[in-house]
Protein backbone atom coordinates (compact mmCIF):
# COMPACT_ATOMS: atom_id res chain seq x y z
CA UNK A 1 0.00 0.00 0.00
CA UNK A 2 1.61 3.20 -0.99
CA UNK A 3 2.67 5.62 1.85
CA UNK A 4 0.50 8.31 0.27
CA UNK A 5 -2.60 6.76 1.19
CA UNK A 6 -4.28 5.83 4.65
CA UNK A 7 -4.77 2.99 6.27
CA UNK A 8 -8.46 2.13 6.75
CA UNK A 9 -7.69 -0.36 9.29
CA UNK A 10 -5.46 2.84 11.15
CA UNK A 11 -7.48 3.47 14.68
CA UNK A 12 -6.41 6.83 14.54
CA UNK A 13 -8.37 7.36 11.45
CA UNK A 14 -11.14 5.16 12.68
CA UNK A 15 -10.99 7.85 15.75
CA UNK A 16 -10.81 10.77 13.59
CA UNK A 17 -13.68 9.78 11.12
CA UNK A 18 -15.82 9.28 14.41
CA UNK A 19 -15.03 12.72 15.76
CA UNK A 20 -15.32 13.77 12.10
CA UNK A 21 -18.84 12.23 12.10
CA UNK A 22 -19.77 13.36 15.86
CA UNK A 23 -19.09 16.99 14.72
CA UNK A 24 -21.21 16.94 11.68
CA UNK A 25 -23.92 15.73 13.45
CA UNK A 26 -23.46 17.91 15.93
CA UNK A 27 -22.79 20.97 13.32
CA UNK A 28 -26.49 19.36 11.89
CA UNK A 29 -28.28 19.51 14.85
CA UNK A 30 -26.75 23.23 15.80
CA UNK A 31 -27.87 24.26 12.48
CA UNK A 32 -31.36 22.31 12.57
CA UNK A 33 -32.02 24.21 15.89
CA UNK A 34 -30.85 27.25 15.20
CA UNK A 35 -33.14 27.16 12.22
CA UNK A 36 -36.26 25.98 14.46
CA UNK A 37 -35.56 28.62 17.01
CA UNK A 38 -35.69 30.77 13.61
CA UNK A 39 -38.83 29.75 12.80
CA UNK A 40 -40.10 29.88 16.71
CA UNK A 41 -39.21 33.50 16.74
CA UNK A 42 -41.24 34.67 13.03
CA UNK A 43 -44.10 32.77 14.12
CA UNK A 44 -44.12 35.38 17.03
CA UNK A 45 -44.29 38.23 13.98
CA UNK A 46 -46.53 36.62 12.19
CA UNK A 47 -49.61 38.66 10.57
CA UNK A 48 -52.30 36.79 12.30
CA UNK A 49 -56.22 36.50 11.11
CA UNK A 50 -59.25 38.04 12.61
CA UNK A 51 -59.85 35.08 14.55
CA UNK A 52 -56.26 34.26 15.64
CA UNK A 53 -56.01 37.36 17.06
CA UNK A 54 -59.48 37.51 19.30
CA UNK A 55 -57.89 33.73 20.50
CA UNK A 56 -55.39 35.48 21.44
CA UNK A 57 -56.81 37.74 23.95
CA UNK A 58 -56.52 38.14 27.80
CA UNK A 59 -58.56 35.64 29.56
CA UNK A 60 -57.90 37.14 32.46
CA UNK A 61 -58.54 40.73 34.03
CA UNK A 62 -58.59 42.03 37.87
CA UNK A 63 -61.47 43.90 36.36
CA UNK A 64 -65.00 42.50 36.74
CA UNK A 65 -67.01 45.01 34.35
CA UNK A 66 -65.84 47.55 32.09
CA UNK A 67 -67.46 50.42 30.33
CA UNK A 68 -67.07 51.95 27.53
CA UNK A 69 -68.24 54.81 25.21
CA UNK A 70 -65.95 53.04 22.12
CA UNK A 71 -68.02 49.92 23.16
CA UNK A 72 -71.30 51.42 23.59
CA UNK A 73 -72.08 49.42 26.55
CA UNK A 74 -70.50 47.03 30.07
CA UNK A 75 -68.75 43.91 28.75
CA UNK A 76 -67.93 41.66 31.65
CA UNK A 77 -65.69 39.60 29.27
CA UNK A 78 -61.60 40.42 30.05
CA UNK A 79 -60.79 40.05 26.55
CA UNK A 80 -62.70 43.18 25.83
CA UNK A 81 -61.60 45.48 28.49
CA UNK A 82 -59.41 47.76 26.59
CA UNK A 83 -58.87 50.81 25.14
CA UNK A 84 -57.63 51.41 21.39
CA UNK A 85 -53.43 52.33 21.02
CA UNK A 86 -54.31 55.58 19.39
CA UNK A 87 -56.09 56.64 22.26
CA UNK A 88 -54.03 59.61 23.15
CA UNK A 89 -54.65 58.44 27.22
CA UNK A 90 -52.53 55.42 25.46
CA UNK A 91 -49.59 56.74 24.02
CA UNK A 92 -49.49 60.46 25.94
CA UNK A 93 -51.39 59.84 29.22
CA UNK A 94 -54.08 62.68 28.24
CA UNK A 95 -56.69 62.44 29.80
CA UNK A 96 -58.20 62.04 33.49
CA UNK A 97 -59.33 59.93 36.19
CA UNK A 98 -60.80 59.17 39.39
CA UNK A 99 -61.10 56.39 41.71
CA UNK A 100 -64.03 55.91 43.79
CA UNK A 101 -64.72 53.24 46.50
CA UNK A 102 -67.92 51.85 47.15
CA UNK A 103 -68.39 50.11 50.61
CA UNK A 104 -71.53 47.08 49.89
CA UNK A 105 -72.49 48.71 46.92
CA UNK A 106 -72.51 52.60 48.03
CA UNK A 107 -70.27 54.79 46.42
CA UNK A 108 -68.49 57.53 48.91
CA UNK A 109 -68.08 60.88 47.89
CA UNK A 110 -69.32 60.35 44.03
CA UNK A 111 -70.53 63.60 43.80
CA UNK A 112 -67.05 65.21 45.14
CA UNK A 113 -65.15 62.92 42.82
CA UNK A 114 -67.24 63.36 39.55
CA UNK A 115 -66.79 67.47 40.59
CA UNK A 116 -63.35 67.03 40.81
CA UNK A 117 -63.27 64.93 37.44
CA UNK A 118 -64.50 67.36 35.28
CA UNK A 119 -61.97 70.32 37.18
CA UNK A 120 -59.45 68.29 36.26
CA UNK A 121 -60.63 67.66 32.46
CA UNK A 122 -61.56 71.62 32.27
CA UNK A 123 -57.68 72.14 33.47
CA UNK A 124 -56.28 70.15 30.47
CA UNK A 125 -58.61 71.85 28.33
CA UNK A 126 -60.13 68.57 27.52
CA UNK A 127 -64.17 68.14 26.95
CA UNK A 128 -66.09 65.40 28.95
CA UNK A 129 -67.17 62.64 27.07
CA UNK A 130 -70.63 63.12 28.75
CA UNK A 131 -72.77 65.05 31.53
CA UNK A 132 -72.25 64.44 34.65
CA UNK A 133 -75.45 62.91 35.61
CA UNK A 134 -74.40 60.78 32.62
CA UNK A 135 -71.36 59.51 33.86
CA UNK A 136 -73.19 59.03 37.23
CA UNK A 137 -75.15 56.22 35.32
CA UNK A 138 -72.86 54.64 33.98
CA UNK A 139 -70.17 54.20 37.58
CA UNK A 140 -73.01 52.91 38.98
CA UNK A 141 -74.71 50.81 36.02
CA UNK A 142 -71.06 49.41 35.80
CA UNK A 143 -70.78 49.00 39.73
CA UNK A 144 -73.97 46.51 39.21
CA UNK A 145 -73.02 44.86 36.30
CA UNK A 146 -70.00 43.84 39.13
CA UNK A 147 -72.19 42.52 41.52
CA UNK A 148 -72.03 45.52 44.43
CA UNK A 149 -70.04 44.96 47.14
CA UNK A 150 -66.74 46.97 48.63
CA UNK A 151 -64.98 47.49 45.81
CA UNK A 152 -63.41 50.15 43.63
CA UNK A 153 -64.22 52.20 40.74
CA UNK A 154 -61.99 53.60 38.10
CA UNK A 155 -63.04 56.51 35.66
CA UNK A 156 -61.33 57.38 33.63
CA UNK A 157 -61.79 60.21 30.64
CA UNK A 158 -59.81 60.50 27.89
CA UNK A 159 -58.49 62.90 25.07
CA UNK A 160 -59.93 59.74 22.87
CA UNK A 161 -58.24 58.00 19.85
CA UNK A 162 -57.46 59.58 16.13
CA UNK A 163 -53.10 59.60 15.57
CA UNK A 164 -50.10 59.06 17.13
CA UNK A 165 -48.82 62.84 17.69
CA UNK A 166 -48.87 64.69 20.55
CA UNK A 167 -51.44 67.33 19.27
CA UNK A 168 -54.82 67.17 21.06
CA UNK A 169 -56.86 67.91 18.37
CA UNK A 170 -56.15 65.00 15.59
CA UNK A 171 -58.11 63.01 18.22
CA UNK A 172 -61.89 62.23 16.85
CA UNK A 173 -63.49 62.83 20.54
CA UNK A 174 -62.93 62.20 24.07
CA UNK A 175 -64.21 58.43 25.43
CA UNK A 176 -65.26 57.42 28.83
CA UNK A 177 -63.98 54.17 30.46
CA UNK A 178 -65.10 53.31 33.67
CA UNK A 179 -63.38 49.59 35.33
CA UNK A 180 -64.80 47.79 38.41
CA UNK A 181 -62.44 46.17 40.62
CA UNK A 182 -62.14 44.26 43.80
CA UNK A 183 -60.91 46.59 46.31
CA UNK A 184 -58.32 45.58 48.84
CA UNK A 185 -58.71 45.77 52.75
CA UNK A 186 -57.35 49.29 54.44
CA UNK A 187 -53.67 49.59 55.05
CA UNK A 188 -54.61 49.78 59.06
CA UNK A 189 -56.31 46.33 58.37
CA UNK A 190 -53.47 45.11 57.36
CA UNK A 191 -50.76 46.88 59.03
CA UNK A 192 -52.47 47.91 62.62
CA UNK A 193 -49.12 48.70 63.89
CA UNK A 194 -48.93 51.51 61.67
CA UNK A 195 -46.86 53.33 58.68
CA UNK A 196 -43.92 53.17 58.15
CA UNK A 197 -42.46 56.27 55.87
CA UNK A 198 -39.50 57.85 54.11
CA UNK A 199 -38.76 61.00 52.14
CA UNK A 200 -39.22 60.72 48.53
CA UNK A 201 -36.10 62.03 46.48
CA UNK A 202 -38.96 62.26 43.27
CA UNK A 203 -38.93 65.59 42.37
CA UNK A 204 -42.87 66.51 43.20
CA UNK A 205 -44.94 67.69 40.09
CA UNK A 206 -45.56 71.49 39.71
CA UNK A 207 -48.50 72.99 41.42
CA UNK A 208 -50.34 73.01 38.54
CA UNK A 209 -49.95 69.38 37.41
CA UNK A 210 -50.45 68.80 41.18
CA UNK A 211 -53.69 69.90 41.14
CA UNK A 212 -55.11 67.84 38.11
CA UNK A 213 -55.83 64.10 38.40
CA UNK A 214 -54.47 63.54 34.89
CA UNK A 215 -53.11 59.47 33.72
CA UNK A 216 -49.73 61.01 33.72
CA UNK A 217 -48.27 59.03 36.91
CA UNK A 218 -44.81 58.49 36.09
CA UNK A 219 -43.70 60.39 39.02
CA UNK A 220 -46.23 58.99 41.68
CA UNK A 221 -44.58 55.48 39.92
CA UNK A 222 -41.34 56.02 40.83
CA UNK A 223 -42.51 57.62 44.29
CA UNK A 224 -44.34 53.87 44.74
CA UNK A 225 -41.67 52.01 43.98
CA UNK A 226 -38.89 53.91 46.03
CA UNK A 227 -40.70 53.08 49.05
CA UNK A 228 -41.29 49.22 48.05
CA UNK A 229 -37.63 49.36 47.26
CA UNK A 230 -36.39 51.09 50.57
CA UNK A 231 -39.43 48.46 52.36
CA UNK A 232 -41.18 50.94 53.82
CA UNK A 233 -44.71 52.01 53.65
CA UNK A 234 -45.21 55.07 51.83
CA UNK A 235 -42.50 57.48 50.19
CA UNK A 236 -43.51 61.57 51.10
CA UNK A 237 -42.85 64.04 48.34
CA UNK A 238 -40.80 67.60 49.45
CA UNK A 239 -41.28 70.35 46.83
CA UNK A 240 -38.48 72.70 45.81
CA UNK A 241 -38.36 75.14 48.75
CA UNK A 242 -38.29 72.03 51.18
CA UNK A 243 -41.82 72.00 52.37
CA UNK A 244 -43.93 68.50 52.59
CA UNK A 245 -46.61 67.69 49.59
CA UNK A 246 -48.09 64.55 49.56
CA UNK A 247 -47.22 60.90 49.18
CA UNK A 248 -47.78 59.03 45.82
CA UNK A 249 -51.68 58.70 46.02
CA UNK A 250 -52.42 59.90 49.43
CA UNK A 251 -52.70 63.39 51.27
CA UNK A 252 -50.49 64.04 54.48
CA UNK A 253 -51.50 66.04 57.75
CA UNK A 254 -49.41 66.45 61.18
CA UNK A 255 -50.91 66.85 64.13
CA UNK A 256 -49.02 69.00 66.81
CA UNK A 257 -50.71 70.43 70.14
CA UNK A 258 -53.95 68.98 69.35
CA UNK A 259 -53.68 70.96 65.89
CA UNK A 260 -54.36 69.53 62.94
CA UNK A 261 -52.04 71.15 60.21
CA UNK A 262 -52.19 70.25 56.44
CA UNK A 263 -50.44 71.48 53.56
CA UNK A 264 -51.36 73.91 51.60
CA UNK A 265 -53.85 72.71 48.54
CA UNK A 266 -52.32 74.92 45.82
CA UNK A 267 -49.27 72.22 45.58
CA UNK A 268 -51.36 69.15 45.92
CA UNK A 269 -54.37 67.04 44.70
CA UNK A 270 -56.36 67.66 47.65
CA UNK A 271 -57.92 64.43 48.30
CA UNK A 272 -61.57 63.56 48.76
CA UNK A 273 -61.14 61.82 51.68
CA UNK A 274 -58.58 64.01 53.78
CA UNK A 275 -61.31 67.22 52.98
CA UNK A 276 -64.11 64.72 54.37
CA UNK A 277 -61.84 63.93 57.43
CA UNK A 278 -61.34 67.06 57.86
CA UNK A 279 -64.81 68.74 57.81
CA UNK A 280 -65.31 66.09 60.32
CA UNK A 281 -62.81 66.96 62.35
CA UNK A 282 -63.91 70.45 62.76
CA UNK A 283 -67.58 69.54 63.38
CA UNK A 284 -66.17 68.33 66.69
CA UNK A 285 -63.84 71.02 67.26
CA UNK A 286 -60.81 70.07 66.05
CA UNK A 287 -58.38 73.13 64.94
CA UNK A 288 -57.66 72.86 61.03
CA UNK A 289 -55.17 74.85 59.51
CA UNK A 290 -53.47 74.99 56.39
CA UNK A 291 -49.93 75.94 56.19
CA UNK A 292 -46.42 74.49 54.50
CA UNK A 293 -44.17 72.68 57.01
CA UNK A 294 -41.10 70.84 56.69
CA UNK A 295 -39.77 67.42 56.69
CA UNK A 296 -37.77 68.00 60.03
CA UNK A 297 -41.78 69.87 61.61
CA UNK A 298 -43.27 66.38 60.45
CA UNK A 299 -40.58 64.57 62.43
CA UNK A 300 -41.23 66.63 65.33
CA UNK A 301 -45.23 66.36 65.31
CA UNK A 302 -46.79 64.43 67.80
CA UNK A 303 -48.48 62.28 64.90
CA UNK A 304 -48.63 61.91 61.17
CA UNK A 305 -52.07 61.49 59.59
CA UNK A 306 -52.19 59.73 56.01
CA UNK A 307 -55.40 60.05 53.99
CA UNK A 308 -56.88 58.70 50.73
CA UNK A 309 -59.16 56.46 48.93
CA UNK A 310 -58.06 53.08 49.64
CA UNK A 311 -55.57 54.31 52.78
CA UNK A 312 -58.57 55.66 54.54
CA UNK A 313 -56.96 57.24 58.05
CA UNK A 314 -53.52 55.65 58.07
CA UNK A 315 -51.18 56.38 61.02
CA UNK A 316 -47.62 56.84 60.81
CA UNK A 317 -45.37 55.73 63.84
CA UNK A 318 -41.83 56.16 61.90
CA UNK A 319 -40.41 58.55 59.41
CA UNK A 320 -36.86 57.65 57.91
CA UNK A 321 -36.20 55.54 60.57
CA UNK A 322 -37.37 57.80 63.38
CA UNK A 323 -40.17 57.67 65.67
CA UNK A 324 -43.06 60.08 65.84
CA UNK A 325 -43.94 61.26 69.21
CA UNK A 326 -44.29 57.75 70.91
CA UNK A 327 -43.46 55.67 68.16
CA UNK A 328 -47.33 54.59 68.76
CA UNK A 329 -50.81 55.06 67.57
CA UNK A 330 -51.75 58.46 68.88
CA UNK A 331 -55.25 59.69 70.16
CA UNK A 332 -55.79 62.12 66.71
CA UNK A 333 -55.58 58.96 64.78
CA UNK A 334 -58.27 56.90 67.25
CA UNK A 335 -60.55 59.68 66.87
CA UNK A 336 -60.83 60.16 63.42
CA UNK A 337 -60.37 56.77 62.02
CA UNK A 338 -63.36 56.13 64.59
CA UNK A 339 -65.49 58.85 62.99
CA UNK A 340 -64.89 58.24 59.44
CA UNK A 341 -65.83 54.55 60.17
CA UNK A 342 -69.23 55.47 61.79
CA UNK A 343 -69.68 57.49 58.24
CA UNK A 344 -68.86 54.67 56.09
CA UNK A 345 -71.01 52.43 57.83
CA UNK A 346 -73.96 54.33 58.05
CA UNK A 347 -73.97 53.90 53.97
Amino acid sequence: MSDNLPNPNDPLLSQGTAQGTAQGTAKNAAQTGSQTNANEKTSCFAILSDEEAVNRLPTQCPAIAFFSTLLGGITKNPAFMSLPIDDHLAHRGDGVFETVKLYNGAPYLLKEHLERLERSASGIGMDMPMPKVEVEAAVRATAAAAGGGTILIRILASRGPGGFSVNPYESTGPQLYIAAYPAAPPFMATHPEGARVMTSSVPVKPDFLAQIKTCNYIQNAMMKKEAVDAEVDFSIGVNAAGMVSESFTENLCLVKDGEIIRPPCEGILAGTTMLRCLELASEQGIQIRGEPFSVDDGKAADEILIFGTTAEVTGVIEWDGSPIGTGQLGPMFATLSQTLKAELDAL
